[in-house]
């Protein structure tokens, strides 16, 4: 998986680089200097009319949000969200009412979150029946008409590192240091052991168990119309309570 890894970055660093000269399907030596000079920049009409292929501004809202929120949504000119969706297993009778609730308020959503138990990413018994359940999801999300659908892979979450930090009018925002002794525990995050629950995990099980997972989900989700989109370990240190991350 490692060589793999490597041989993919090889290339698309070659690609990129040929991209970049302008050198895909010629060689460099046979290029004339003309053909590198950069192409004049492509006025861009304003505004930016959204469409099909341009990225999609969205913002984060629960399910459960009352229709003030929706409203503000759209006072911000936001017409997409995206969301944690609610446990497993997913139906269309537990998801169409809330594509529909966000649908009359002239919102889209167009990322839905999926959350499973760590058999998966542990790779203990259960997982199969787990992966079954995401699967089931996917194709729910293609019915109802939901594009991406988001997800974590990660054995720790490092929570632990997170604090508080004054900011301006009395607000307060959320810092992290991986260093910081926590002044309850007397412990840094760094340096806190691996619980019973979340047992410590190698870089070589979690890329193994994501293997297993996406050869699983990914053909379901090109059959159903689903993107899925993983979401990079948040906070991104390199071992969080023991467990090496893949994912940062």
């Amino acid at each position: 998986m490692k060589d793999n890894r490597r041989d993919f970055i090889k290339k698309g660093a070659s690609l990129a680089t040929a991209l970049s000269l302008g050198t895909v399907g010629a060689s460099a030596s046979t290029l004339k200097p003309e053909t590198t000079k950069p192409l004049p920049a492509k006025k861009v009409a304003w505004p930016v009319v959204e469409g099909p292929d341009t990225p999609k501004m969205t913002m984060n809202i629960s399910p459960t949000d009352v229709s003030s929120k929706l409203k503000a949504i759209k006072q911000f000119g936001c017409d997409y969200v995206h969301m944690s969706g609610p446990r497993l297993p997913w139906t269309v009778e537990n998801i169409q009412p809330i594509v529909d609730k966000f649908k009359a308020a002239e919102l889209t959503i167009i990322n839905m979150m999926v959350g499973f138990n760590g058999n998966i990413i542990h790779g203990t018994e259960g997982r199969d029946a787990e992966i079954k359940l995401v699967q089931d999801a996917l194709v729910v999300a293609g019915k109802v008409g939901i594009p991406v659908v988001e997800y974590n892979f990660y054995a720790h979450r490092l929570t632990e590192g997170y604090y508080s930090v004054p900011g301006r009018g009395g607000s307060s925002y959320l810092g992290f240091d991986y260093n910081r002794v926590n002044p309850t525990t007397g412990v840094a995050p760094k340096d806190l052991p691996p619980t019973e629950k979340e047992p410590a995990m190698t870089k070589e099980q979690l890329w193994a168990n994501i293997t297993y997972f996406l050869k699983a989900v990914i053909p379901v989700a090109e059959k159903a119309g689903v993107v899925m989109a993983l979401h990079p370990n948040d906070p991104p240190p390199p071992i969080s309570r023991g467990s090496e991350q893949i994912m940062g």
